[in-house]
């Protein structure tokens, strides 16, 4: 299902591939910080989706067009304040440290309003965030 037909809806659990830079954002949309601006609240419909449980999942490297391509995690994985993360399922080297908090919308005050992301009220249930592997 893609974020955009998901919006409205909610799922008990939410599992959301693929968050690495080139992918989510879209390589097409870090130029223009409209654009930017847009994949950002994408982001947040996808994270809000999920009523109890919420996975992240980026891969370390994979193949696109052909070529295998090393990624970094998506700049909005940053902006998720750090104590809504589990990391207990992060492996690698590049996923040890810890993350802090980044620029743009404030995530925290959109974060807090429904506690953990999907979370129902009164749960702080963490997010988990990790790499995918495949």
């Amino acid at each position: 299902m893609t974020i955009h037909a998901s919006k409205g809806l909610e799922f008990p659990v939410v599992f959301n591939v693929g968050l690495e830079e080139g992918l989510f954002p879209s390589g097409l949309s870090i130029n223009s910080r409209e654009e930017l601006e847009e994949e950002r609240r994408l982001f947040y419909v996808a994270v809000t989706r999920a009523k109890s449980r919420l996975v992240i999942t980026y891969a370390n490297s994979r193949y696109r067009f052909g070529q295998l391509q090393q990624n970094e995690p998506s700049r909005f994985l940053e902006e998720i304040p750090e104590k809504y993360l589990d990391r207990s399922y992060a492996g690698g080297i590049r996923n040890s440290g810890t993350m802090t908090g980044g620029g743009g919308a404030s995530w925290g005050s959109m974060f807090d309003k429904r506690k953990a992301p999907g979370a129902p009220a009164g749960n702080s249930r963490p997010v988990q965030q990790g790499p995918s592997h495949g």
